[in-house]
């Protein structure tokens, strides 16, 4: 339902507190696992990367996850990452094919953890072709390594608009809404 609406407004942050509740009401929007993610009951945050071939993170990516993970959950972050042959070699992919792809590549395992992040780099969105990152559930973040190319030839650049993109990305899955400051990452 739309998320100005009376039931949302009253009861959404209410039914979030709980995993059991938010799958039985479907409730699986950006920002919905915020209460997981914040939990002081789990000290790491596991972080499960896949990537398309060729479409590999940056190599401070870890750097990267450890610092944001830090200053914002204060948690320590447990990577695993793997290419992923699931993961089809297309060059634009839909949300909803963004959506099956994210269900069909989570390691099943590390989903029973409530303080879990899935990312996947892939080459690109067919529905918005300029953009650098998405995020269409609760717990999985989309990376377009096209379209941070797109932007820069620079190696130097190109780490900072990919790191800038995951860190808006998760800000959306902590449940913050763009705001109109040159100095904040959202």
């Amino acid at each position: 339902a739309d998320s100005g609406n009376s039931i949302n407004r009253r009861y959404r942050s209410f039914f979030l507190r709980s995993p059991i509740t938010r799958t039985a009401f479907f409730l699986d929007r950006p920002g919905d696992a915020r209460f997981d993610l914040f939990s002081p009951e789990e000290e790491t945050l596991v972080v499960e990367v896949d990537y398309q071939i060729g479409r590999e993170p940056y190599p401070r990516f870890g750097e990267w996850m450890e610092r944001i993970v830090r200053e914002t959950l204060r948690k320590k972050v447990e990577i695993r990452s793997s290419q992923d042959s699931k993961i089809a070699s297309n060059t634009a992919f839909t949300d909803r094919e963004l959506r099956k792809l994210a269900r069909d590549t989570r390691d099943p395992v590390l989903t029973k953890n409530n303080s879990y992040l899935h990312i996947l780099y892939v080459s690109q969105s067919a529905d918005y072709l300029s953009n650098t990152g998405l995020v269409l559930t609760d717990k999985d973040l989309f990376v377009f390594s096209d379209g941070i190319d797109e932007l820069t030839d620079s190696a130097n650049a190109r780490s900072l608009v990919e790191e800038s993109t995951i860190a808006h990305e998760f800000g959306h899955l902590l449940g913050l809404e763009h705001v109109e400051r040159d100095d904040c990452v959202m």
